[in-house]
């Protein structure tokens, strides 16, 4: 991962299951970040209405989607 200005960004990710998980922190709120397959996230979330939305993936056909922890 990297951010806008180029600098490498590392998180650490554990395997559960068929999927890689781990936390980031972004101004003091700690969100998961999950690494898995494209189909494996068309299929358990709902990332956008648009009927017709295919998320971008790597080579290998991995996603990464960060999302926040609940309160």
């Amino acid at each position: 991962m990297s951010n806008e200005c180029g600098d490498t960004l590392s998180v650490r990710l554990f395997l559960e299951g068929d999927r890689e998980a781990g936390l980031v922190v972004i101004d003091g709120i700690p969100y998961h970040i999950e690494r898995m397959r494209r189909e494996t996230m068309m299929s358990r979330y709902r990332v956008d209405e648009d009927p017709d939305y295919g998320p971008r993936s790597d080579t290998q056909g991995f996603c990464v989607i960060i999302a926040p922890y609940a309160e």
